[in-house]
């Protein structure tokens, strides 16, 4: 008979089956004194930040709907913003029901790629209805034994915008909700791996080169890359009157949000319409509504060509500092998002900062179809890293 932790009996309120139809952990799953959180919408919204709050303190968790031998929750954290404030960021984490043979569990950080802008967007939502878009890659990592976190980035379900394309704050959002996980299955000092595919893969690198500053508390021992967008500064030019002219318009949002101070004074009446429009959308109608458009109806080549905005632009770009750990970038041959240039040119510079890359090349796979076919590999990386195997770099094979 199960019995439910302090997670679900806090102030003396004992849970059985959670009201999803899930089931408490077995006792030594949680940590201690995490706060249930509310049903519905109301998740979402956080409480009053305590004076005391830090970066991937857990705010609350509840129950999700989870396959068979997982034990899975949404949370709810705190991390940091571009401004330096903590805000609100919530996510889901998974771990095996069976307890773990021996000292904590290894974790896998999920860094999703490109969703949209508007609350509906949010992925934990999915998990919250059982029909998480990662629940193959959950029961991956699952099976590898490890926890598995996924964090949902600043204003995705979570009060305010999302800051689209903003590497430094979505590189905190993953890195917190590592340790928001540790806190919740009390894995405290567990060896983490970053995986992120798109806007994720570029979160998942970046994260990698900000741990030793941000997040030295954090045991990070690798992270992987998929279809990373880098090159921010040249994506207006090459996703113009194509079908993903709407990323342009998104990281336009973005830079905005992140960083208001910066005049967008080259925007058309039709980019400022845009900008105000789309953070109510989720990826597929932004693409589709705004499928072939141009720089010149919209300003966007004169607002990511403004010397502010380049030079936060280049603040965000991967590849100026070696990550403190071994990396892996991995790009399909035929990605018509992300050109292959982008990705060599990411290596180079990955190359030349030093840094311990293992650089992957698909053939005959685009952006999305890469994961799936990268993904053995990238868990082979995963736990050679675990093992403590000395990390090969591909640096001096032919780019």
């Amino acid at each position: 008979m199960r019995r439910a932790l302090a997670l679900l009996t806090i102030l003396g309120v004992l849970a059985g089956a959670g009201c999803d139809g899930t089931s408490p952990p077995e006792a030594g799953t949680a940590a201690p004194l995490v706060t249930p959180g509310p049903a519905g919408d109301a998740f979402y919204q956080p409480p009053t930040r305590p004076a005391d709050a830090k970066p991937g303190q857990l705010i609350w968790a509840r129950p999700v709907p989870s396959p068979d031998g997982l034990t899975g929750f949404a949370i709810l954290y705190w991390s940091t913003a571009t401004s330096g404030d903590l805000v609100a960021v919530s996510g889901v984490a998974f771990q095996p029901e069976e307890p773990a043979s021996a000292g904590p569990r290894s974790i896998l950080a999920w860094a999703h790629g490109t969703v949209g802008l508007d609350d509906s967007c949010a992925p934990s939502r999915g998990y919250a209805r059982g029909a998480g878009d990662s629940l193959a890659l959950v029961r991956r990592a699952i099976a590898e034994g490890a926890i598995f976190v996924a964090s949902d980035y600043e204003g995705l379900g979570t009060p305010g915008e999302h800051p689209f394309m903003v590497n430094e704050a979505s590189a905190r959002n993953v890195l917190d909700s590592i340790r928001a996980g540790s806190q919740l299955f009390d894995a405290t000092g567990a060896s983490a791996f970053i995986l992120g595919q798109s806007q994720g893969g570029a979160a998942a690198l970046y994260a990698a080169e900000i741990h030793a500053k941000y997040a030295p508390d954090i045991r990070l021992v690798g992270a992987a890359g998929v279809a990373v967008p880098a090159g921010l500064d040249e994506l207006d030019a090459q996703l113009a009157g194509g079908p993903y002219f709407g990323y342009v318009l998104m990281t336009a949002h973005g830079y905005r949000t992140a960083y208001p101070q910066v005049a967008m004074d080259g925007l058309t009446a039709a980019g400022s319409t845009a900008l105000d429009q789309i953070p109510g959308k989720c990826v597929d109608e932004i693409l589709g509504e705004y499928a072939d458009g141009r720089t010149d109806t919209y300003g966007t080549g004169a607002v990511l060509d403004a010397p502010e905005v380049r030079a936060l632009l280049a603040k965000n770009e991967l590849g100026g500092t070696a990550p403190d750990v071994p990396i892996m970038l991995v790009h399909g041959e035929v990605d018509d998002t992300i050109p292959l240039r982008n990705a060599r040119e990411l290596r180079q510079r990955y190359c030349a900062a030093s840094a311990m890359i293992t650089a992957k090349l698909f053939p005959g796979k685009g952006h999305v179809d890469v994961l799936p076919a990268a993904l053995p590999e990238i868990l082979a990386f995963f736990k050679q890293r675990l093992a403590g195997a000395t990390a090969s770099s591909t640096c001096a094979a032919p780019a």
